[in-house]
């Protein structure tokens, strides 16, 4: 039996929900405190499977007041500090050797704290982690619900473009929703903007020229905290 099968109910991160993935993000940043921001690949949750749209689980990180850098499709190296240290944990820990959930969980934390706080590291002249960045166990960004604020997630789509094209139907498919442009405009490519006053996508087509507003009313505060924004419901 492969050797994931004894851990996870999931063989791929990307079939993990959205809420399970913010959890697991939250007990960490309660421990450890909030980042400013995250740098994240392609794959879901975390990034949408939609062109050039965000995912409903970075919207609710965004509005936590945490930016969400995606890297460029097959470009990890772009992440390649935490993709070596994510390789060098796991052969640390030997993941692989173990029988149980408990076993593979108490390698990789004896691991961190081996790799944190007793190898000596020749570019810190000898020193740990820990002694020369003693701050890495200070909570310097308390994990707080009360910093949620939806109106982050309207400035940075604000701060945004969308290029789509009109189907034969005269509908764009935007977020997972398929709002109604026109059938004049079928084959065409038009651009949304959002306006983050009236919650609205402003709709242009190739040459600048207005052609309506839709509604965003999937963007309230409710689905963002929820992740539901690409919800039909």
């Amino acid at each position: 039996m492969p050797w994931r099968a004894f851990f996870f109910p999931h063989h791929r991160i990307s079939q993990i929900s959205n809420q399970e993935a913010f959890e697991a993000l939250r007990g960490a940043f309660c421990k450890w405190g909030c980042p400013k921001s995250l740098r994240v690949d392609n794959g879901q949750p975390l990034a949408s499977t939609e062109p050039s749209a965000t995912s409903a689980l970075a919207l609710c990180l965004i509005a936590y007041g945490i930016a969400v850098h995606t890297n460029r499709p097959g470009m990890p190296q772009e992440n390649g500090k935490v993709e070596r240290q994510q390789g060098t944990s796991m052969r640390w820990a030997e993941v692989k050797r173990c029988q149980t959930l408990r076993e593979a969980q108490d390698k990789v934390n004896e691991a961190v704290v081996i790799q944190r706080e007793q190898y000596p590291v020749s570019r810190l002249k000898g020193q740990t982690r820990l002694q020369a960045f003693p701050q890495l166990l200070e909570k310097q960004r308390p994990w707080q619900e009360a910093t949620f604020d939806e109106q982050r997630v309207y400035d940075f789509l604000a701060q945004k473009q969308f290029m789509r094209k009109v189907s034969t139907s005269g509908q764009i498919t935007h977020f997972m929703h398929k709002p109604q442009i026109a059938p004049a405009y079928k084959g065409q490519t038009v651009c949304l903007k959002f306006n983050a006053f009236t919650l609205n996508w402003e709709v242009y087509a190739a040459n600048g020229d207005f052609i309506k507003c839709v509604k965003a009313d999937y963007l309230c505060a409710d689905r963002i905290k929820n992740m539901t924004v690409y919800s039909k419901n």
